[in-house]
């Protein structure tokens, strides 16, 4: 039931003869789980939590990041290095009556079907494509619609996944991309996120209300530098391991380690910055190889390095020594550590990874160094 709070906080919703309130009690009862709460998780909440949504599950083992501060509205300053669930749930606890529950680790195998199952709608706002496959999979296999937004610099894309009897994540995206970056790798337009979460919100409060028509079956596509949508339809694939008739579960499982395994560093040897620093100095310094792309060169640099983007060196290997010290070096030590691996596989012979990038060179050896 509203309280007399109630009706006069959601008065201007509630007015509206599509929500009245018997929709705004539905609101009050349901119960949300976000699974991400960065770019777009954050002001996703905000505006389910204005809306009047009952619960919200925020699930994110992250800690606020300067570079976060940007996109991430909920989170200031004096916020860094804290949990970001914990200071969602406070900056929601000011704003409106919500419950918030809070779950400071990361959704997995073993936690995927008990945070799933509490919740009515699931939103996935995460980054990566191991969480996106295991949100799909569960929320599929337990009966959830699933509201899905992502990012990439200036364009964004929002579907809704398994709810009445449609099709999921896996009918659209059977194979994970290759070399998909990461937006710490290809970077995010600040306002990018904000506008997709609420798209993602809108179509939350949809299917609570059960109004208008939902992206199911439909992938919205934002292009925010030429202000325009487009949209794609598809339907159910007959095969899908994850909703077809014939749902295979070893066939997902295997799927998440194989997909971890891609997006987890391989294992290569390693030199921290103080020891590339100490090689650099001596009478045969290594080759340091930089394979960020050419505006992150534009940030910060080391010196005398060769540069050659990680999607280029496949094309450009021949310019290589394989019998040459190598170091290859990014921004953090991920990309540099497929690169490696890479060469490595290729019969090179003494290839390292610059173990957490410029950005651990710019805090343990030369603090002039920008981080980004």
């Amino acid at each position: 039931m509203l309280t007399p709070e109630d009706l006069q906080r959601y008065s201007r919703q509630i007015i509206l003869p599509q929500v009245g309130q018997a929709g705004q009690e539905r609101l009050k009862a349901a119960r949300v789980l976000i699974v991400g709460v960065g770019g777009l998780g954050a002001p996703l909440a905000l505006y389910l939590a204005a809306a009047g949504i009952g619960e919200l599950i925020l699930v994110d083992p992250d800690h606020v990041s300067l570079n976060n501060l940007h996109r991430q509205i909920l989170y200031a300053i004096e916020d860094l290095r804290q949990p970001k669930v914990e200071i969602a749930a406070r900056e929601l606890s000011k704003r409106a009556p919500t419950k918030i529950t809070t779950h400071t680790q990361a959704l997995t195998e073993e936690n995927a079907a008990d945070l799933i199952q509490s919740a009515d709608i699931v939103c996935d706002g995460t980054d990566n494509f191991t969480a996106r496959y295991l949100v799909n999979d569960f929320a599929i296999k337990h009966g959830k619609p699933n509201v899905h937004a992502a990012i990439f610099q200036f364009q964004g894309q929002i579907s809704v996944f398994g709810a009445n009897q449609g099709p999921c994540y896996r009918c659209l995206f059977p194979n994970r991309p290759k070399n998909a970056p990461s937006c710490a790798e290809a970077g995010v337009f600040g306002v990018l996120p904000g506008v997709m979460a609420l798209f993602q919100a809108t179509e939350v409060i949809k299917l609570i209300l059960n109004l208008g028509d939902p992206l199911i079956g439909r992938l919205l596509l934002y292009d925010a530098l030429a202000a325009k949508t487009s949209e794609i339809k598809f339907r159910r694939n007959p095969n899908c391991p994850s909703c077809g008739p014939n749902r295979n579960e070893s066939f997902l499982s295997k799927a998440y380690s194989d997909l971890q395994s891609c997006e987890m560093n391989p294992t290569v040897p390693e030199l921290t910055p103080l020891e590339l620093k100490q090689e650099l100095e001596s009478p045969n310094p290594p080759i340091v190889v930089d394979v960020r792309e050419a505006h992150e060169r534009e940030i910060s640099t080391l010196p005398n390095t060769i540069h050659i983007p990680r999607g280029e060196i496949a094309d450009r290997i021949q310019e290589l020594d394989p019998n040459a010290n190598l170091v290859i070096q990014c921004r953090s030590g991920g990309r540099s550590a497929q690169v490696a691996a890479y060469l490595l596989g290729q019969g090179f012979k003494q290839v390292r990874n610059l173990a957490t990038g410029i950005n651990g060179w710019a805090k343990t050896v030369d603090p002039t160094v920008p981080t980004y």
